[in-house]
């Protein structure tokens, strides 16, 4: 079953853009259809998600279709559960669902964040983060990434040195640090001292 985000205009439901049109197409004409509607937290932001495993779709050779890439994107983000067969021992990696039920907005937000990231540096390695944003928002009838996923870019993850502009702006004109240390562990030092 595939997503479409519509809108109701009058007594129908129309798509609010192309991805939604281009899956209201494949249905069949001149049958009847079952639909389930629900106003989500910020169908926006699944529809990012989407487009994403879209482009990963077109772009990577062994992935089927954005099922598929959606699928290898959780498990890359690690937004997955781990079930172990009691029996053989054996793990397995299941991806978590990401219906509008089962995060919250914040949470999805810092996950699809995590998604681009990973694309950028796992999947399609070289790919700019920025013009991926852009592109995604283009496909999605624009805004503004902060808006839609309701925080930042989170541009400086974990174990990745910030920019020495940033620490400036905490008070330091000159950061006290070796160069090979990172945020993470910079924090740390700083609070034990």
């Amino acid at each position: 079953m595939k997503e479409m985000a519509m809108r109701r205009v009058g007594h129908a439901l129309t798509p609010i853009d192309p991805m939604s049109d281009e899956e209201l197409m494949l249905l069949s004409t001149d049958k009847d259809v079952l639909v389930t509607a629900w106003v989500p937290r910020n169908v926006k932001q699944h529809r990012l998600a989407w487009g994403l495993a879209g482009k990963i779709a077109e772009a990577v050779d062994n992935i089927h279709d954005a099922d598929d890439a959606m699928d290898w994107l959780k498990i890359k983000c690690r937004h997955v559960k781990y079930l172990t067969d009691p029996r053989t021992g054996q793990v397995q990696i299941i991806p978590k669902s990401i219906a509008f039920a089962s995060l919250t907005q914040q949470a999805f937000g810092r996950l699809l964040n995590r998604m681009v990231y990973v694309t950028c540096t796992e999947i399609i390695p070289g790919l700019d983060e920025g013009a991926l944003r852009r592109e995604l928002l283009k496909m999605v009838g624009g805004g503004t990434w902060e808006k839609i996923t309701g925080g930042s870019q989170n541009r400086h993850r974990k174990g990745q040195e910030r920019p020495e502009a940033e620490l400036a702006t905490e008070g330091q004109t000159e950061p006290q640090r070796a160069p090979a240390t990172t945020y993470r562990s910079r924090r740390r030092l700083e609070r034990s001292a």
